[in-house]
């Protein structure tokens, strides 16, 4: 009899360290995996920042054409009211530079 409650206790001894063992792996494999949800996260985070930079320098860019533009159509207007025969190269000038910095703008920038 005593032997098989010597026994009894051995296997609950071995069943405990077993126990230990295990719960030991979990606690390693857990603490990886947060370890790497952190850095795919933080790896996300940047590339969303990246992008968003970019975007609001492209959207900049595309506000800072549109007032050229715009001051552009209206020199273009002042210009064509003139009786000057110059006035039309002038536009025409003005016209190819404007689009000439936004290409090499675009070029700069990217699509």
């Amino acid at each position: 009899m005593l032997q098989l409650i010597c026994g009894v206790l051995c296997c609950q001894q071995r069943v405990d360290e077993r126990r230990s063992i295990i719960n030991q792996q979990c606690d390693s494999l857990i603490n990886e995996v947060e370890v790497k949800r952190e850095f795919f996260l933080s790896d996300l985070e940047y590339e969303e920042k990246s992008k968003c930079e970019c975007l609001t320098q492209m959207i900049d860019g595309c506000r800072q054409q549109g007032t050229s533009l715009e001051s552009l159509i209206q020199y273009t207007r002042d210009v064509l009211r003139e009786t000057d025969p110059c006035a039309f190269i002038q536009v025409i000038f003005c016209s190819f530079v404007s689009c000439h910095d936004t290409e090499l703008a675009r070029i700069h920038i990217g699509p």
